[in-house]
């Protein structure tokens, strides 16, 4: 699996399709991911758009040290950062903003269990230390391994495995404090 490598060497080909593809496959993962980092979805919006747009019309150099997913997610949460260094401030809001939690149609008890735990982890996280948040959703939520997520962080393998134990313990205390058992997580 090339992790978007050969549609963005299609694009750069003059193939306008393969942004289409690029944009179809991360666009979603990539707004979750900075959702998570500037905690405001209309703001990750813009800035999931600022990343495609200097994919497409500044065509920045990809040099293959990473996976293009890798570099993709790292140009974005550059443009997340600085967003949060002119604003310098974070957003607080809940996670109840983020996405509806109800529907017209009834829901079947496991849906709406499986939802209900979703949203109990959500916000679980957005307690959490804003870094182990994003090691977490890096390497659970968007499946990028402990290389590519220390590549993204830049940070190396060994800290960012550390982040992880730490992340993963603080999130399981905040479960905990919420009323998940064991057998809940």
């Amino acid at each position: 699996m090339d992790h978007g490598e050969s549609s963005y060497r299609r694009f750069l080909d003059g193939d306008p399709d393969a942004l289409c593809d690029l944009i179809a496959a991360y666009r979603a993962g990539l707004t979750y991911y900075l959702i998570g980092i500037v905690r405001d979805p209309s703001v990750a919006e813009e800035l999931v758009e600022e990343t495609f747009f200097r994919l497409c019309y500044k065509k920045p150099s990809y040099r293959r040290v990473a996976g293009f997913k890798t570099w993709l997610y790292t140009v974005g949460r550059n443009l997340a950062l600085d967003h949060l260094r002119r604003q310098k401030r974070l957003a607080d809001r809940p996670v109840e903003e983020y996405e509806p939690l109800t529907d017209s149609d009834p829901i079947p008890d496991d849906v709406l269990i499986a939802r209900e735990r979703r949203q109990a982890v959500l916000s679980a996280m957005e307690r959490i230390h804003p870094r182990y948040r994003q090691a977490l959703w890096l390497t659970y939520f968007d499946g990028f391994s402990v290389e590519e997520t220390a590549a993204i962080l830049k940070e190396s393998r060994h800290n960012v495995s550390s982040v992880l134990y730490r992340a993963k313990a603080a999130l399981k205390r905040e479960l905990l404090k919420e009323g998940f058992t064991y057998e809940d997580q």
